[in-house]
């Protein structure tokens, strides 16, 4: 009897030589994989700068109508938030001092003014900043003397013709030049020639080359929408802007001698009824 043994047959693709990757290759592969990574890791500060900015925006939100309710309620009769003949004027209630930062998160707080032409009942308008610490992680009862006061300040708003911005000059002889930033608000406080431009509000946008000077962010052009054209000397608004790293020792009225630092606290701001 004969026996046969069974040899399988090795497969082809086996016993051929496998051709590797070439080190040009290898280098093209990664610089692909790092040209990736690189336009992956540059997406992280955006996204995490936008999703602070919706936080910001959306806690803002609730912080005024929060503010709205309580001077409604502190002051019903409108007999501390009185006739200011058409001016917008700061409004200082004395026992929301402590409630102006936020429980919650006083990272937030807010400041306010009001508008009112008549005695109470007559409707008032309220402006509301809500503010946040750029300086610190957050605000202290410290602040609401200092970072947290609203000054009312000299400008000169230039009209630039055509397509142009329009841009605002602060002046030199208060606290305006200081606490001046990019993002801060201005709302009109006491316009010489007549209270019609009272309440108009701007944002400002970035520094032109001229010191002290800064363009109104677009879609804030003096012209448009129902804000009525400015004097161009010497107009008084009200603004927060600028805190203090040293919140002892934020800037004063008159000629400051420590200058206020960092971005602009002002988060948004709200124009609502005050009845």
């Amino acid at each position: 009897m004969t026996f046969v043994r069974n040899h399988p047959t090795r497969p082809h693709c086996l016993t051929a030589s496998r051709r590797g990757f070439t080190i040009v290759e290898i280098l093209f592969a990664i610089m692909i994989l790092g040209v990736g990574f690189i336009m992956i890791a540059a997406m992280f500060p955006v996204a995490i700068q936008q999703g602070q900015l919706n936080l910001d925006e959306s806690t803002a939100a609730g912080i005024a109508i929060g503010a709205q309710q309580s001077i409604i309620a502190t002051d019903p009769s409108g007999a501390m938030l009185g006739d200011t003949a058409g001016q917008v004027a700061v409004a200082s209630i004395t026992n929301l001092q402590a409630s102006r930062i936020s429980l919650s998160n006083p990272r937030y707080a807010w400041a306010a003014a009001w508008q009112r032409t008549g005695v109470a009942p007559a409707p008032s308008t309220l402006w509301v900043w809500v503010a946040a610490c750029r300086n610190r992680s957050a605000y202290a009862a410290v602040d609401l003397a200092n970072d947290l006061t609203l000054y009312t300040v000299q400008v000169q708003f230039t009209d630039r013709a055509g397509t142009n911005p329009d841009r605002i000059l602060f002046s030199t002889s208060d606290a305006g030049a200081l606490l001046a930033a990019e993002n801060a608000y201005v709302v009109v406080s006491n316009n010489p020639t007549g209270v019609a431009a009272n309440g108009a509000t701007y944002r400002l946008g970035s520094p032109t080359p001229n010191a002290n000077e800064w363009f109104l962010q677009p879609g804030q052009d003096l012209q448009t929408g129902p804000k009525p054209k400015l004097d161009t000397l010497d107009v008084p608004v009200l603004m927060l802007g600028r805190g203090s790293s040293d919140n002892t020792k934020r800037v004063t009225v008159g000629p400051p001698a420590v200058a206020a630092d960092g971005p602009a606290q002002d988060v948004m701001l709200f124009k609502l009824s005050g009845n």
